[in-house]
């Protein structure tokens, strides 16, 4: 809690939020200098004033560091304590400085008046630190709140990604199987070429369920093997270009992010159009943006209504793991067909 708050970053923040302010203060007070103080050097009041201030932080700030106490009610003891003492050397040397004499209040109204402003800067000088403290500590706890509740959603994400990857994955698998065992008896070479493609789609799977962290490179490895298997049956109707920058080939990036696209790219348009069509993939870095540009041609099919809901869960998964900074959005391919962009921090 308050120990937890250096008194450096105290010392910061004051100078930074509320040194400007009291300074402020000051200024406008010296009108009212005028009538306390008639014929004195208003001037030099308001850099006494200054100097005091400047003098009791570093002295409740000195007695923070040597203390250190962890009880809230103990820290703001030192901080009184700590003003009390800078009272008195600042008003005995005030006293020497200015030939008064000191804690002679009935007699001397130089010395009143000269305590009351130690006083009442003493107070402000308190409160402020107080006040600085408590504020650090409700920013600290508000950001310390937020990376946990932004943690929780990210790993409730992550686990409903894995519950609809346990979900999709096993009819994949199941339907590729099958197909490779019909094909053995009509075309034993392509059941062959399938089988080799399916085995390194699994070895894929595999490498990227075993790493903790999963990088552009195995991914794209994954999709390519992923559309390896469905070319085998789609002959010439399912085309793909594939163009990813070496140099971010091992940058970190989350799983299946891009695969849904695909998927939806060849289920929901290219298997079901005669003509089928081609699906481009290009992944490059732009400053510090990793740059993703996922494109179908297909004719005569509204792709866009069967990929909405993928690109609204993909989107979910961007604003739980980059914080609002990855970006996904949909646009018309030119000539014809489909264009997803993907946008999110590299490195």
């Amino acid at each position: 809690m308050a120990d937890t708050i250096k008194p450096s970053e105290i010392l910061k923040r004051l100078f930074v939020r509320h040194y400007p302010v009291i300074t402020l203060f000051n200024i406008l007070s010296c009108y009212g200098a005028y009538f306390i103080f008639p014929g004195e050097n208003i001037l030099l009041l308001l850099l006494i004033t200054h100097i005091s201030q400047i003098f009791f932080w570093l002295i409740i700030i000195l007695a923070l560091y040597s203390f250190n106490p962890e009880n809230d009610n103990r820290r703001i003891v030192i901080i009184m304590g700590a003003s009390l003492l800078g009272i008195l050397i600042s008003y005995i040397g005030l006293a020497f400085y200015l030939d008064f004499t000191p804690f002679n209040f009935f007699s001397s109204i130089m010395s009143a008046k000269f305590f009351l402003i130690m006083l009442l800067i003493a107070v402000i000088c308190s409160g402020t630190v107080i006040l600085a403290e408590r504020s650090l500590i409700i920013e600290k706890n508000y950001r310390e709140e937020k990376t946990g509740r932004l943690l929780s959603e990210k790993k409730l994400v992550e686990d409903q990604l894995n519950l609809l990857q346990a979900q999709i994955e096993p009819q994949f698998l199941f339907n590729t199987m099958e197909s490779i065992c019909n094909l053995f008896d009509s075309d034993p070479e392509k059941a062959n070429t399938m089988q080799m493609y399916f085995i390194q789609y699994l070895r894929a799977t595999l490498i990227k369920t075993r790493a903790r962290i999963t990088t552009i490179g195995q991914e794209i490895d994954l999709i390519q093997s992923y559309m390896n298997i469905f070319k085998v049956s789609m002959k010439e109707r399912l085309e793909y270009v594939i163009d990813v920058d070496p140099q971010v080939k091992e940058t970190h990036f989350p799983s299946l992010l891009i695969q849904p696209v695909v998927e939806s790219f060849i289920k929901n348009g290219l298997e079901k159009n005669t003509e089928g069509g081609q699906i481009s993939i290009f992944v490059k870095k732009r400053e510090d943006m990793l740059h993703i540009k996922l494109a179908v041609t297909v004719r005569h099919l509204n792709v866009e209504k069967h990929i909405k809901h993928t690109l609204s869960n993909i989107n979910e998964r961007l604003e739980s793991l980059f914080e609002n900074k990855g970006i996904i959005k949909l646009e018309n391919n030119q000539p014809i067909g489909t264009t997803v962009l993907i946008e999110v921090p590299y490195g």
